[in-house]
């Protein structure tokens, strides 16, 4: 699930994921709540990378879950999609 946009500092996981199919993602309103009506669309090829363990105590996050970042956006999704829609490229 997409847990807002953040400004992320240095990651220690250097390495980049590639999207390899385009899949959507519910957002997350300013409410906090999932929205059941809109949609981030994560497109193939996009890059992305891990958000760094010292960044994650500002995110909201569940066990088994992968959070990635891609600019100015952050997604936070199970290790299963993670498996399935990215491949590792440097």
């Amino acid at each position: 699930m997409l847990t807002g946009m953040k400004t992320i500092r240095k990651m220690r996981d250097m390495h980049t994921y590639k999207c390899t199919n385009t899949f959507h993602i519910p957002t997350i309103l300013d409410s906090g709540m999932v929205s059941e009506e809109e949609y981030m669309t994560i497109q193939e090829g996009s890059l992305w990378g891990l958000v760094d363990e010292d960044e994650m105590e500002y995110y909201s996050t569940i066990d088994e879950e992968i959070i990635l970042t891609s600019e100015n956006l952050v997604i936070e999704i199970s290790k299963e999609i993670f498996e399935k829609y990215f491949k590792i490229i440097e």
